[in-house]
């Protein structure tokens, strides 16, 4: 691996400061040079592929919750659909209940959904 280097050189009469990558001043005297090591550093060009794969991993995970939202609607759907089967001939009260609420659950998320 290639080690990357940027070099202060003062060219002046007089002592001149100059700044490395921190901001930690550097007094050079006339004449004198700094060579700064730059291998930890980031050209313009990784930083931009680096968002490139961030934005692609977020749109990712973001794909995946939304199948995630699709495939709990499909499960709810279908626990209704069961529900629904069993209301039709079914007389006890507990049951009853438990289908009223779970269709209460369903008219809030539907409410939900449509106010955001």
């Amino acid at each position: 691996m290639a080690t990357k280097t940027r070099t202060f050189k003062n060219d002046a009469k007089i002592t001149q400061v100059f700044y490395d990558r921190h901001l930690n001043p550097i007094q050079l005297k006339p004449g004198e040079s700094y060579v700064e090591d730059m291998s930890g550093t980031i050209s313009v060009k990784e930083l931009i592929d680096k968002e490139r794969e961030r934005a692609r991993l977020a749109a990712d995970v973001d794909e995946g919750k939304r199948i995630r939202r699709k495939l709990a609607q499909v499960k709810v759907a279908a626990g209704i659909e069961d529900l629904d089967k069993l209301k039709d001939g079914e007389t006890n009260q507990d049951v009853l209940d438990a289908i009223l609420l779970k269709e209460k659950e369903m008219l809030n998320v539907e409410n939900g959904r449509s106010k955001g």
